[in-house]
C-alpha cells in the first residue's frame, strides 16, 4: 500500500452509518489523537462494515489505514474532505496514556504550485497540494513542509513527484467570518486539515 496511516486515539463521537457507492456499510467516528505536547488532532474516521468492532464514546482505538479526499457540495460549492479509511484494522484496546499518528506516502505528485511563508513566530514552511493515487482514483492532500523541507518543496513544480513522505495527520479549528443573506456577519468554527 503507497498511502499508509497509523494511528491510536479515543473516540469523541459517533455519527450515522451509511451505504457507499459500492453497496459497503460504513460507520462515522471522530477520534481524538493527542500529540506529545498535549494537543490533540480530531480527525474523522470511515470504518468497514468488515472492520467495525461496536465501540462507544471514550473507547481507545487502533486504526490502521489510509487518508482519503473526497468533494462534498456544500451551500453551491464544492469543499474539499479528509478523512481516514480504516480498512485494514480498527481495534478497542487499552489506553496507553499516549498516542500514535503516523502517515507515510511511498509516491505522490504535486497538484498546485508551493507556496513558501513565514508563520507569525517567523518559521519557514511550504503548502504543497499533493495527489496520492490509489484505487484507480486520486485524493488530494493539503501539506505543510517545515524549514529545510519547506525550502525544498517550493522548488518543486506541477506534476513533479514527491517519493517517501511522512508525517502526521493534523487538525485545527480556526474562527471563519460570514455573511448571511441580510449582510449580517457571523462566526462559524471550522476544522482544517
Amino acid at each position: 500500500m503507497s498511502n499508509i496511516i497509523k494511528l491510536t486515539g479515543e473516540i469523541v463521537s459517533i455519527g450515522n452509518n451509511y451505504v457507499d457507492h459500492k453497496g459497503n456499510a460504513m460507520y462515522n467516528v471522530m477520534v481524538e489523537s493527542r500529540r506529545h505536547s498535549g494537543m490533540a488532532d480530531t480527525l474523522r474516521v470511515v470504518v468497514p462494515d468488515s472492520e467495525w468492532h461496536p465501540c462507544k464514546v471514550g473507547d481507545s482505538v487502533e486504526i490502521l489505514g489510509r487518508i482519503q479526499s473526497r468533494n462534498v457540495l456544500a451551500k453551491g460549492r464544492n469543499r474539499l474532505v479528509l478523512e481516514v479509511i480504516a480498512d485494514s484494522k480498527f481495534v478497542k484496546m487499552d489506553d496507553l496514556g499516549w498516542d500514535y499518528n503516523e502517515v507515510e506516502v511511498e509516491k505522490a505528485y504535486v497538484v498546485k504550485d508551493p507556496i513558501l511563508r513565514q508563520t507569525p513566530m517567523g518559521k519557514t514552511i511550504c503548502d504543497v497540494m499533493i495527489a496520492i493515487n490509489h484505487d484507480g482514483r486520486s485524493s488530494y492532500v493539503p501539506t505543510i513542509g517545515w524549514g529545510e523541507v519547506a525550502m525544498k518543496l517550493s522548488k518543486l513544480h506541477v506534476g513533479d513527484c514527491i517519493y517517501d513522505v511522512r508525517g502526521r495527520f493534523q487538525s485545527r479549528d480556526y474562527q471563519k467570518t460570514l455573511t448571511d443573506d441580510a449582510g449580517i456577519e457571523y462566526q462559524v468554527t471550522r476544522t482544517a486539515y
